[in-house]
């Protein structure tokens, strides 16, 4: 029998459960067994606690991030144009991804704290992460696109069946984050002006366009835009957070419902330094921080299970820490393979004949150019602060590439990435061929003002892999000779999310595995 009948006698059998009056997803007949430690509280952290704590099995989840209620003031979080230690996770200066030093001449220092963006620097390549409860949702754009078949059975083994994710998996993610699209009122109304005129250029260079179902709440944009709520949608706040709450991140649906349960408890600024065997249970080492990131104290945890979930940076560098030191010495050889940025590449066409006006966010448009003559590509219209530009128009490609790097430690124990110089000049020439296409059919040009290299590949925001599931991982998430060690996150990802944003995808996988994983794992 394949893992794909596995995959359809599971969701019969869940099915079966259901009707005799069990709860999906998450609960299945029997007793929960033992105690769960998940690291992480983003996608993969989120989902895995919530069905855990459905299916009753007692579940910490640590965050080294702070939480960021959004307060009725409006100053939860720092803004695009003003950042301050809420924006960076100690960093002394601001790293947005346009190089405002170098183009505006403004070194933006910052006091090092405790705040919601992470930068990591490897040679050849940027990273951006979240740092905070709810992970990379409090500081992503919250575009939930499902990758089309085609594009999704390019990149992912043959054994992970599409249709499955389509009917019951893809949908679930989408109904917990209340991802919808926007409503046709605000599309049409001026805050939307930019989006409609990147859709009509596509239009002319035939190039399909589709609206991006959006984590948001939208009566917090009208919030916005009549002026009972601040300003942060409408003026393209965005990588550090929003101050009207228009954002549904996971600390206001998955991590919520996860404490209701009763069985799950979340334990925010507590950093996981190491993770190793213990006879048959697991210790995991933390050190504990106050709101100012000073360390307020050290201790071990033991559990009977772990669950790497702190992304595709720091759950690779994890593994690879511990089997430096030797508390993990046989993992895989695939820990740390894999690693790709999902073909992201930045670009801006500026010169334009149509003005663009303000460019709100969350971004609700994207550019389906599957057709590309390069490799499969979405593109997205990205805002930016009014500031930048009001005749031009921001964009992140998304490209099916075939770039892999491998994390490893250095010499001095850092983490290091085998990221190549020049990066996937695959992603950039089709990019290019994108760029070449719309200016052709509307005017414009390859804007090297804020980018002087044109199209950057530099910088992303999508990690993925460096510990990929049926290869570092079985097939739902086990770390390959290694009991009650798992990995549930975009690290399970083979470098690439089928041209697409990776939140979702990365939901509806976890969701997936940690289905499976409750039946057989956590329930006696």
């Amino acid at each position: 029998m394949t893992d794909l009948d596995l995959d359809r006698r599971h969701f019969l059998t869940l099915l079966g459960l259901a009707s005799m009056g069990f709860s999906l997803p998450g609960c299945g007949r029997g007793t929960p067994k033992g105690e769960v430690i998940v690291i992480g509280s983003g996608f993969g952290g989120a989902i895995s606690a919530l069905r855990l704590g459905q299916a009753g099995v007692k579940t910490r989840v640590l965050e080294r991030g702070m939480r960021w209620p959004v307060a009725d003031t409006g100053d939860t979080f720092a803004t695009s144009l003003a950042p301050d230690w809420r924006a960076y996770w100690f960093e002394t200066e601001a790293k947005p991804p346009l190089d405002v030093v170098r183009v505006f001449g403004l070194t933006q220092a910052i006091d090092a704290g405790p705040g919601v963006l992470e930068v990591v620097d490897f040679d050849h390549m940027r990273v951006y992460g979240g740092a905070a409860v709810g992970g990379g949702s409090v500081v992503y754009g919250g575009m939930t696109v499902q990758p089309v078949k085609a594009n999704f059975e390019r990149v992912f083994p043959d054994w992970l069946d599409y249709d499955l994710f389509d009917e019951i998996y893809f949908p679930r993610v989408r109904d917990m984050i209340s991802a919808v699209r926007v409503p046709e009122d605000l599309y049409q109304s001026e805050w939307f002006l930019a989006a409609r005129v990147a859709r009509e250029q596509a239009r002319k260079a035939g190039i399909d366009s589709a609206y991006i179902e959006q984590a948001c709440d939208w009566a917090a944009v009208r919030g916005e835009i009549d002026g009972t709520l601040t300003k942060s949608a409408i003026v393209s706040d965005i990588i550090y957070g929003g101050n009207s709450g228009y954002k549904h991140s996971l600390d206001r649906n998955y991590l919520p419902a996860a404490e209701a349960t009763g069985n799950v408890t979340i334990e925010a600024l507590t950093q996981v330094t190491a993770v190793r065997r213990a006879g048959r249970r697991w210790q995991v080492d933390v050190m504990r921080m106050d709101d100012t990131g000073a360390v307020v104290g050290e201790e071990t945890l033991e559990t009977d299970a772990v669950i790497l979930a702190a992304g595709a940076i720091h759950t690779p560098r994890l593994l690879l820490e511990a089997k430096a030191r030797g508390d993990l010495p046989d993992l895989p050889d695939a820990v740390g393979k894999g690693w790709g940025n999902n073909g992201n590449a930045m670009f801006m066409r500026s010169g334009l004949s149509d003005a663009t006006g303000p460019q709100s966010n969350p971004p609700v448009v994207a550019h389906l150019d599957f057709d590309n003559p390069v490799a499969p590509t979405l593109v997205e219209h990205a805002p930016v602060p009014e500031i930048v530009t009001r005749n031009g128009l921001m964009h992140l490609a998304v490209v099916i590439d075939d770039v892999r790097a491998e994390l490893s430690l250095g010499p001095d124990g850092a983490l290091q990435c085998s990221w190549p110089e020049g990066g996937s000049q695959m992603a950039v020439d089709a990019a290019r061929s994108f760029v070449e296409r719309l200016n052709a059919a509307n005017g414009g040009e390859l804007d090297q003002f804020y980018f002087p290299e044109g199209i950057t590949n530099k910088l992303t925001y999508h990690p993925l892999g460096g510990c990929v599931i049926g290869e570092a991982t079985d097939r739902w998430g086990r770390v390959l000779g290694h009991d009650g060690l798992y990995v549930l996150d975009g690290s399970l990802l083979p470098g690439a999310a089928g041209a697409a944003n990776p939140s979702l995808a990365i939901g509806a996988l976890v969701e997936r595995c940690i289905e499976q994983l409750i039946v057989d794992d956590f329930l006696a």
